[in-house]
């Protein structure tokens, strides 16, 4: 009997594994799991509540002890079996699989306890074998339930356990007198702007950033690992999906300097309005040390309207590709791309800096070479010299230069000279699945997979109008928009109406594409639909033909459906 408690437990675990992965993916948020997990699992969860009471069912018509044991442990293994194998049939492995951190070491041992006493506890209160089987099947019938329970009870030690972390690398951060750091945010090319900031400030000074995309207070406790007494610049990508989040961060970090890449209606599902946007990104601004500046976008629609602007402390900078040049905001630019000429090979502009503010050129919270010393990390202004530089970059598309300009302005403000701000743009390669061009056999693939917004969408739609041939467009729209999630993808739509020939759409964003090419007149026999990318693939052959062109556009996240 014992041996029954405990299989009856161990395949209760094992079947965690999906459930376990969304609640990593979903940063441990009970009630996204469940729902996503559901829109992606119905299935697979109705199945075995469906098969539990049919075997329970069969369970009742038998008398014979044994064989119901026999039934059962059937039962346990044939439904983990047929999900399983349904999973590799739809090939529903997720792209991002779970990973066995310590924080998911100890929730599978929470889950294994827990399953394991409710076990015990149902055998010595029913005490029969005939009735705790019949409580094993509904107990299975229901064991997501189970999954949520043990994330619920280990949940409160986790907040401990996180803010315990944050403390020590608060402590740490403070113990670096002499560490400037730069926080950056933005709904948009926070990381392009990070990455490409990096190369530039590296020519200069011993510089860390914050590792791939890792914008959350325990990603930058991953990072301090990377700092020793010798680092002079700590780069700081900072994401939020609620009001308060940037907040926390620079109160962590405690920026000197910051940079607002760009705001749009991006997680509008946990912001709920543009207006919430805007004030979490500003809160960057008012979270930097006495004294800093911040550096804004002044091609972003939403950035050039802010009053915050016109303070002493907000710098500007513009590629001048908007519409209307820009207007005032390109007038009082710090840093400006001009002649720009984009191609299917790259980019090319003249770019100007260091006007209409003072340039600091040294830091002054030790020697950096130049035999000064002093206290304090903070900049010495030393001029205000206008300086224009032809450049060069294998980065294709108007987002490219947009991310090059912000950071080439923090860079000069910073004292990075011209050439090694050029030399460093001529030296950048492209980010994996940002605008990056592939080319594979006779076609031309683009993959902008990672960008999952109304901006970064545009840009990429622009470079797929840079190239000849037939274009076509896979895509399955925008995730986490909230009530705006309809209006947002027809107006990818429209846009995705104005360069392709084709379009291929995947999952429930599909329709609402499809309403928005329809309205500009595509034709609709070029639009192909399918539930899932896995589904698309297997028509690739046949849709797909020498010499086209492929934009791979926002790629479905695994936590959503």
């Amino acid at each position: 009997m014992v041996l029954i408690v405990f299989l009856s437990s161990a395949l209760t675990v094992f079947a965690a594994y999906n459930f376990i992965n969304y609640l990593q993916l979903n940063s441990y948020s009970l009630f996204k799991t469940i729902k996503n997990y559901l829109l992606k699992h119905a299935v697979e969860a109705v199945g075995v509540f469906v098969l539990s009471l049919i075997f329970l069912t069969a369970n009742l018509f038998i008398s014979e002890t044994a064989l119901k044991v026999a039934l059962y442990i059937f039962f346990c293994v044939f439904t983990r079996s047929a999900i399983s194998s349904r999973n590799r049939i739809k090939k529903r492995t997720a792209k991002t699989p779970l990973v066995f951190t310590n924080r998911i070491k100890r929730l599978y041992a929470v889950l294994s306890v827990f399953c394991t006493a409710v076990f015990f506890a149902a055998y010595f209160i029913l005490r029969r074998i005939d009735d705790y089987i019949i409580f094993a099947y509904i107990f299975s019938a229901c064991n997501m339930l189970a999954y949520a329970i043990s994330a619920a009870i280990i949940k409160p030690f986790e907040r401990l356990n996180n803010r315990r972390y944050i403390k020590k690398a608060v402590k740490k951060l403070d113990g670096f007198e002499r560490l400037f750091r730069i926080g950056i945010t933005g709904s948009y090319g926070k990381t392009s702007v990070k990455n490409i900031l990096y190369k530039m400030l590296s020519k200069k000074y011993k510089t860390v950033a914050t590792d791939k995309n890792y914008n959350t207070p325990l990603g930058i406790v991953k990072t301090l690992q990377k700092i020793d007494g010798a680092t002079e610049i700590f780069i700081v990508e900072m994401g939020a999906r609620r009001k308060g989040e940037i907040r926390e961060l620079c109160g962590m970090v405690k920026p000197h300097c910051g940079v607002i890449t760009g705001i749009t209606n991006q997680h509008t599902e946990t912001f709920k309005t543009l207006d919430n946007v805007i004030a979490t990104k500003s809160e960057l601004y008012f979270g930097r040390q006495e004294g800093g500046v911040c550096f804004f976008n002044g091609d972003d629609e939403n950035i050039i309207g802010l009053p915050l602007l016109n303070n002493d402390d907000a710098v500007v900078v513009t590629t001048g590709l908007r519409s209307d040049g820009g207007g005032a905001t390109a007038r009082r630019a710090y840093a400006r791309a001009e002649s720009v000429v984009t191609t299917t090979g790259g980019c090319s502009f003249i770019l100007s800096f260091g006007q209409n503010f003072p340039r600091r050129n040294k830091l002054i919270n030790g020697d950096l070479g130049d035999g000064g010393q002093a206290e304090g990390a903070a900049f010495s202004p030393t001029d205000n010299s206008a300086v224009s530089i032809a450049v060069s970059t294998r980065l294709i598309g108007r987002a490219s230069v947009t991310n090059i300009s912000v950071a080439a302005a923090v860079a000069y403000y910073l004292g990075v000279s011209a050439e090694e701000i050029k030399q460093a743009i001529e030296e950048l390669e492209p980010t994996a699945h940002r605008t990056e061009v592939i080319r594979s056999g006779d076609m031309t693939i683009i993959d902008d997979a990672y960008n999952c917004n109304p901006v970064g969408a545009a840009s990429a739609i622009d470079v797929l109008k840079l190239f000849g041939g037939r274009k076509l467009v896979v895509t399955c729209g925008f995730a986490e928009q909230g009530k705006n999630l309809a209006a947002e993808n027809a107006r990818l739509g429209g846009l995705i109406a104005e360069a392709a020939d084709a379009v291929i759409l995947i999952g429930r964003g599909g329709k609402y594409i499809k309403d928005g090419l329809l309205e500009r007149g595509f034709a609709e026999q070029s639009v192909y639909e399918y539930p899932s990318l896995s589904e698309a693939k297997k028509h690739f052959p046949e849709i797909f033909a020498s010499g086209d062109v492929i934009l791979f556009e926002n790629d479905m996240p695994d936590n959503a459906e």
